[in-house]
């Protein structure tokens, strides 16, 4: 590591405690927020220089920022009240629970004991994930430099109140007045790939409303003992209840433990198309595909904004046991707000797993997405989505047991005078460590077997090794730290990185990683 000190000249120590998170728990979402901060009374006061938000969608998005002087209140749906920081079109989304950065350099002083009020926006509804908060105005999060205010949410532009929303993200400053400083975004980009074992035991599909193409289709999985095998074949139509059915009294965005209606086999129902066993998931209405593979609890997906008659809609909800197989029956439920009926009928036999997913006489103006599939419970790898309704006559799909994966390197974003942690997962079980390489990147990657390692199919993907850091394998999972100075000189530096490891899964005995640029910044 002694290159590093070389590379990051060391200078003053760092007193900011940026970012200040608020959260990333989400629950619920809109166009935007608004909310109120006040730099402490005992403090230099700080300079807002950028927001992280957090999304419910990994498509690239258009984003603006407002603000104003004192506290909004009585101005929510006031334009003219507001002044435009900036916009920022096309920003590439990482998806909910995972910090987007806006590239919108904010650069505004907030002197000490003063309030700021900001509006983050983007003119899709319900891109913006927020939590439900307890009462607008009250204070949520704070450190020694800044406070942090529960506040509202928003349709876009300046339409609609929800109040109290806590909006969900990180707010980048820098303590006392370094306004006109302009920003440096720090940032971290993932190139090439890693090599190693891939399997994943989720699947989905997620299409939007007007191009969903599964009614009329039945999604069979059958458990195999090694993952599921998946297939879609022609629904044989007439889908209802069964005679033994009770109806499940769910509320609008709304799990259900059907314990409390007599059932016996550990399964919750929800009222947008989504059942697990063991507990309840998230009752959130906007399908989210980083949400599913992230859910503390099995479950079968059909997820869309669904409004049954217990709800305020139309179309009930339908549970009933045989044996050990559940059958969740959503007959005609509406579509949130539009009136007209959707019928999906699920089938788990909770003692083999295998389990089906039908669908039949659907709205093709239902007004979120559906997301379809199924994952197991606890944070789960994204294997991309699959298009469930090519999966006819021989075309068929093996997931696995579990999730394994290529091994990965990847970082938080390297922040002028904070830490970077280079976190390197899916390490094989025989290597004790892992070797984190730094240098510069290579523009194309070069196969060790080129240079005579026989580790078929991985790459080396820098040009040059600086040098190297080496951290324990704890449970796959190895991190290596390097403390960034607090030297404003250093913005707009480049360093790559790449992790190897040893292996029994080649003949050259190890395994690398993706390459990893940093650029360092504010």
């Amino acid at each position: 590591m002694r290159f590093l000190p070389i590379l990051f000249a060391a200078t003053a120590a760092v007193t900011a405690q940026s970012p200040l998170q608020t959260t990333f728990a989400g629950g619920n979402g809109q166009s935007g927020n608004m909310f109120e901060v006040v730099a402490t009374a005992t403090g230099a006061g700080v300079t807002i220089q950028y927001f992280d938000v957090n999304t419910n969608s990994t498509a690239p998005a258009d984003f603006e920022v407002y603000t104003l002087a004192g506290s909004y209140a009585g101005q929510e749906n006031n334009a003219g009240a507001w002044t435009l920081v900036g916009s920022a079109a096309g920003v590439p989304c990482n998806g909910f629970g995972v910090a987007t950065l806006l590239p919108i350099c904010v650069d505004l002083y907030v002197a000490p004991g003063a309030t700021q009020s900001f509006y983050v926006t983007h003119s899709d509804s319900n891109i913006m994930a927020y939590t439900d908060g307890t009462a607008t105005g009250s204070l949520y999060v704070s450190n020694a430099d800044l406070e942090f205010y529960e506040g509202s949410g928003h349709a876009y532009p300046f339409l609609s109140n929800f109040n109290p929303r806590v909006w969900n993200g990180n707010i980048n400053y820098a303590v006392g007045n370094t306004a006109g400083a302009g920003c440096s975004f720090a940032s971290k980009e993932n190139y090439g790939s890693g090599c190693g074992n891939v399997s994943y035991a989720s699947f989905y599909e997620q299409l939007a409303s007007a191009a969903m193409d599964l009614d009329g289709q039945k999604i069979d999985a059958l458990n195999t003992g090694a993952g599921y095998l998946v297939q879609t074949v022609p629904s044989l139509g007439g889908i209802t209840q069964g005679p033994a059915a009770v109806i499940v009294p769910a509320g609008d965005d709304d799990f259900i433990d059907t314990a409390t209606i007599g059932g016996m086999l550990g399964i919750f129902v929800g009222s947008n198309g989504n059942i697990s066993r063991g507990a309840a998931n998230g009752n959130g209405f906007v399908p989210s595909v980083a949400t599913m593979l992230g859910n503390a609890n099995e479950g079968i997906y059909a997820w869309t904004d669904l409004h049954s008659t217990s709800g305020g809609g139309s179309g009930d909800i339908y549970y009933e046991e045989s044996g050990t197989v559940a059958t969740v029956t959503y007959l005609a439920v509406a579509g949130w707000n539009t009136g007209v009926g959707n019928t999906i009928q699920m089938v788990w036999d909770t003692a083999t797993g295998n389990f089906s997913i039908e669908f039949e006489n659907l709205n093709l103006a239902n007004p979120e997405d559906w997301l379809v599939g199924y994952s197991p419970a606890g944070a789960n790898l994204d294997p991309g989505p699959t298009d469930l309704s090519g999966l006819t006559g021989g075309n068929i799909l093996l997931t696995g047991a579990s999730d394994s994966s290529a091994l990965e390197l990847n970082s938080n974003r390297p922040l002028i005078g904070a830490n970077w942690d280079l976190t390197t997962d899916y390490i094989d079980a025989v290597s004790p460590i892992a070797i984190t390489f730094f240098g510069d990147r290579s523009p194309v990657a070069v196969p060790f077997t080129a240079i005579g390692i026989a580790a078929l199919g991985c790459d080396i993907n820098l040009a040059t090794a600086l040098g190297s850091a080496s951290a324990a394998n704890v449970g796959g999972s190895a991190t290596t730290t390097i403390a960034i100075p607090n030297n404003p000189a250093l913005a707009g530096a480049k360093l790559s990185a790449q992790s190897i490891c040893l292996s029994i899964q080649n003949l050259g005995g190890l395994l690398s990683s993706n390459g990893l640029e940093g650029t360092l910044g504010n």
